[in-house]
């Protein structure tokens, strides 16, 4: 604790800088009314959109200071963690310390530090704007600056290279580490997770490990917690439109990649008719209906196409954009895979087929290693060799849109048999495949 006191006391006589902040709080009867939560969201957000940075409660800049009672200290912290989790988008995970003061008047006082790391993504206030930090003051960012920003992270190249500032090693599952650390026979543990890119050493404190994007979303025990669009949203449509109004079932798909993708092909298996499986048949009633033709069933997908498919978009998407999850859909008449981000630099879909495009090069070499628990053969199997086998199994077609790339599947030929999916007179949705993932 001595530590953290003089750190403070030499922080504060150097005054206030792009990665500094010190900030007098006051309370009233309501409660705590400076800073209030925009100014507050706008230092979090500035910090975040920056190298990170320290915000001292409690304490003005090369000024007196009485520091703050400890009653208040829990209030300050639960003010923080609220404005971050619900005024800035991406949410923001701060860190924080009480640093004692000496005693003034017999009055033992506190200085609430709070540490925000650097953001993987460009961050903003809900309903507001993006800000960073200009020495002492926390700005708006102009609309150039924002776009040079954003581009800057969308392009990094290592992006999945990248520590995560405000995850920890417990987050990385042990089983899925062991055959990582095994590779590295007599070197230890810590080494081995840093030269493979699963982790990084933190950018304020050299030894404590961070986990990597790569690290995180291919060996953790679960990537939402800390990266929100590191999963799947899938859906099934009762047409071949995507409005809202015919969406009949959804499902989020989570976990490390190798289990999403798993849990994709079982979920195209459960709503659609797997290959030998059929589509409806005339005369059969609905459940709960009269006789007469059943809605029509989703028809036949390859488990290997819809696996490759998955593969693909989860080892290639942009992880940059924080909000933007894939998107599984399920239409009467087509198979769609939204991978966000849409293709790096200048490449064009015909451009796909021609070799290798790997954006997440930490990431691919994870997925090669790992095996499906579904089809026994790894996530990634040959390095540009995925894309001209998915198309050519016919039907699959890739276009670029405002949401990503997209690859889209259509059925094989449907085969005599029962339906796999039934919508009832009221469109309410009836899972017939018995299967679960």
């Amino acid at each position: 604790m001595l530590g953290l006191t003089d750190f403070f006391e030499d922080r504060r006589l150097a005054g206030e800088d792009g990665r500094t902040a010190f900030r007098v709080v006051r309370f009233g009867r309501a409660g705590m009314l400076a800073p209030t939560p925009d100014a507050l969201a706008a230092d979090l957000v500035a910090f975040a959109n920056g190298y990170g940075g320290l915000v001292f409660f409690g304490a003005a800049a090369g000024g007196s200071f009485a520091g703050l009672p400890e009653s208040r200290v829990a209030e300050i912290e639960r003010r923080v963690l609220e404005v971050a989790a619900a005024r800035c988008r991406p949410p923001i995970r701060p860190e924080f310390h009480r640093v004692p003061l000496p005693a003034r008047r017999g009055r033992e006082g506190r200085v609430v530090l709070v540490r925000i790391p650097r953001g993987l993504f460009l961050h903003r206030i809900r309903g507001g704007g993006w800000y960073c930090r200009s020495g002492s003051v926390s700005r708006r960012l102009t609309r150039r600056e924002r776009h040079r920003a954003r581009q800057e992270r969308t392009l990094d190249r290592q992006f999945d290279g990248r520590a995560v500032g405000w995850a920890t090693q417990e987050a990385l599952a042990d089983d899925l580490l062991r055959p990582e650390i095994a590779r590295g026979p007599g070197v230890p543990a810590r080494e081995v997770l840093r030269h493979s890119g699963i982790t990084r050493p933190d950018r304020d404190d050299p030894e404590v490990a961070r986990p990597t994007v790569a690290g995180l979303v291919a060996l953790g025990r679960n990537p939402a917690d800390f990266l929100p669009s590191a999963r799947i949203e899938a859906s099934v449509f009762a047409g071949t439109a995507g409005a809202p109004a015919d969406r009949v079932h959804g499902e989020t798909l989570t976990g490390p990649l190798a289990v999403q993708v798993d849990a994709a092909v079982a979920f195209v298996s459960r709503f659609a008719a797997p290959a030998g499986a059929a589509s409806d048949r005339e005369g059969a009633a609905p459940e709960g209906g009269a006789g007469g033709r059943e809605s029509t069933a989703a028809p036949a997908y390859s488990s290997e196409a819809v696996f490759e498919a998955v593969a693909n978009a989860v080892a290639h998407r942009d992880y940059s954009l924080a909000d933007d999850p894939i998107c599984l859909s399920l239409f009467a008449d087509r198979l769609e895979v939204v991978t966000p981000g849409g293709l790096p630099g200048v490449l064009t879909p015909e451009d796909l087929p021609c070799g290798p495009h790997t954006r997440n090069k930490y990431l691919a070499n994870f997925l090669w290693r790992q095996r499906s628990r579904v089809l026994d053969r790894p996530i990634l199997r040959s390095r540009g060799e995925g894309v001209p086998r998915i198309l050519a199994r016919g039907g699959a077609t890739y276009a670029l849109r405002a949401d990503g790339l997209v690859l889209t599947l259509r059925p094989g030929p449907p085969v005599a048999g029962r339906p796999f999916r039934r919508f009832g007179p009221a469109g309410v949705f009836r899972d017939r495949s018995g299967l679960r993932p």
